[in-house]
């Protein structure tokens, strides 16, 4: 698992590390992976917190949203949880690293099932596509654009138009690649 740490993420991290007791970062934790993928404070939640941690709301927030981005990413990318602490151990030290990697373990099954539920909801359920090309209209004929065209049907009458060049196609295609490995992982 690798985290893009951005200088706004590792001001959060620092935050965490400093200002959130253990204890209260286990239950803020728990509380948030228990209603995921929804996110689940209320305003008054948070500002309860804010007010527990001695933090601005803002501040609050970013620390709420900070969890809840580590949850997504060791959700969708169906992460170990060894790997878990290992990744974010130097972001969050031992004890907060360890605990998140604790209720990840717990609570891991029931988020990958709610997101397979969640997701089922919206079925592919055709595809058509066509090449186009355009040429310059100069006298040596050059190529001058190709692109591919992805029409989608999802769901009953819902249609997505996508167009690709063909750098985007091919980095297109290797995020599929990528997806069918976490579900071959998953099946």
């Amino acid at each position: 698992m690798k985290i893009e740490v951005t200088t706004k993420l590792n001001e959060v991290f620092t935050l965490i590390r400093l200002s959130v007791p253990n204890e209260m970062f286990k239950k803020l934790v728990t509380r948030i992976a228990s209603s995921f993928p929804e996110k689940s404070l209320e305003d008054q939640e948070i500002n309860s917190l804010s007010q527990n941690l001695t933090l601005s709301l803002e501040e609050t927030q970013n620390i709420v949203s900070t969890i809840y981005l580590l949850i997504s990413k060791v959700s969708y990318d169906v992460v170990k949880p060894s790997e878990v602490k290992k990744a974010i151990t130097e972001h969050l030290g031992e004890e907060k690293a360890a605990t998140f990697a604790s209720i990840w373990s717990k609570s891991a099954s029931d988020i990958v099932s709610k997101l397979k539920n969640k997701s089922v909801n919206n079925n592919l359920e055709n595809v058509a596509w066509e090449k186009r090309v355009t040429i310059s209209k100069d006298s040596s004929a050059r190529l001058k654009d190709t692109q591919a065209i992805l029409q989608l049907q999802i769901s009953g009458e819902c249609h997505q138009t996508v167009a690709f060049t063909f750098d985007k196609l091919v980095e297109f295609y290797s995020e599929l690649e990528k997806i069918q490995s976490y579900i071959d992982k998953l099946a």
